[in-house]
């Protein structure tokens, strides 16, 4: 495992995030809910997991991810200012915002919440000419309630 992906996983961790050992966007990590994860345990990672190249965090502890899982930039742009008409905070420059882009369009807002919960999401829909098996968009929001970890850096 790189140095890279290693300096990385400590800087999220001295972030006040818990980053989580990845393949791709899943974790095969025992224990990953509960598991203390300091320095040396991400210094273990590396030697031991060089196949989990990929990095989550664990949302928990006021963090929250809003998951906008369309593959439509219009359309998420639209529901990006939807978002902010609603929480315009998050537009403030002094606010902790993370964002991570994924396949095409689609993005994750990391932010901070003062209320932890488990799921909000919108309807699933097939766009024109797709099917379900095409994949289906929906937008998810995560609040930390339910064990969840979400891909973050690296390959998905």
């Amino acid at each position: 495992m790189t140095d890279d992906i290693e300096q990385l996983r400590l800087q999220v961790l001295a972030n006040g995030y818990t980053p989580i050992r990845n393949r791709d966007k899943r974790t095969f990590m025992k224990g990953w809910p509960s598991a203390v994860v300091d320095e040396a345990e991400i210094k273990r990672w590396s030697r031991r997991f060089s196949r989990d190249k990929a990095t989550g965090i664990r949302v928990e502890d006021g963090l929250a991810v809003i998951d906008i899982d369309v593959d439509d930039r219009e359309l998420v742009d639209r529901i990006a200012n939807c978002i902010l008409d609603v929480c315009p905070t998050l537009e403030d420059e002094n606010v902790p915002l993370l964002v991570r882009r994924g396949k095409g369009a689609k993005e994750a807002w990391f932010v901070r919440t003062d209320e932890t919960f488990s799921r909000v999401h919108s309807r699933a829909w097939t766009a024109p000419g797709e099917d379900a098996d095409g994949g289906a968009h929906r937008v998810e929001i995560f609040g930390g309630a339910v064990a969840r970890q979400f891909g973050s850096f690296g390959p998905h």
